[in-house]
């Protein structure tokens, strides 16, 4: 009886198409994996500025009462190169390392009078490096005691989650891990107050940004 219930199944089916190992019916469609990080975007703003004089600004967070995760960043490195520093502006993580290294062939030196990083690295000669690490957040003007025409800006971010705001002076900060976080940005003589965000899982928020004029 087992042989012939057998025997009538696969003549139903169509034979040896039907004789094969069984598989599903269907295949269910899996369903994308949830994102598991947030994503702020917005605008930089000020009272009687253009949008376009507004790019180049740096909107940063800063995580409150937790610590978030962030892959750690090797040294940061700025060339003296024809009498200049290249780049002549960069953003680094708070304590994050900063090499400058000498590509001419005469002596240069790298020093800081600002109040967050003051630092002296003193005068070093051809394809010499000297460095230093950041540990506290904002600007940080840097000059040459010999060239007084050299210098730069090196900006501290407290976080990896940060970005420059572009055309328009929109900027998105995305991969942020969820929670809560200070909100604030900057620009050369310019700054933000800085405000409480909550970043929830897989949101995609929007905040735009006031700046106000520092003063000295």
């Amino acid at each position: 009886m087992r042989a012939l219930g057998v025997a009538l199944l696969i003549a139903a089916c169509g034979g040896a198409a039907c004789a094969r190992a069984p598989g599903p019916l269907f295949r269910l469609k899996r369903p994308p994996a949830p994102a598991v990080t947030a994503s702020l975007t917005g605008s930089v703003t000020t009272q009687g500025e253009r949008a376009a004089d507004l790019v180049g600004a740096i909107v940063f967070l800063e995580p409150i009462a937790h610590s978030a995760p962030h892959e750690p960043v090797g040294d940061a490195e700025i060339r003296i190169h024809r009498g200049g520093f290249a780049p002549g502006f960069l953003v680094v993580q708070r304590g994050q390392r900063v090499t400058w290294t000498n590509l001419d062939r005469i002596f240069h030196g790298v020093f800081s009078y600002s109040n967050r990083n003051q630092f002296d690295l003193g005068v070093f000669g051809p394809n010499e490096a000297r460095g230093t690490s950041l540990a506290r957040l904002g600007p940080v003007r840097v000059h040459c005691p010999i060239h007084v025409s050299e210098g730069g800006i090196v900006f501290v971010a407290p976080s990896p989650y940060y970005a420059v705001s572009g055309q328009g002076a929109a900027y998105a900060i995305r991969g942020v891990p969820p929670g809560r976080y200070w909100l604030s940005a900057w620009i050369d003589g310019w700054s933000a107050a800085a405000r409480e965000i909550t970043l929830r899982l897989g949101e995609s928020a929007h905040a735009d940004v006031l700046l106000r004029p520092e003063r000295d």
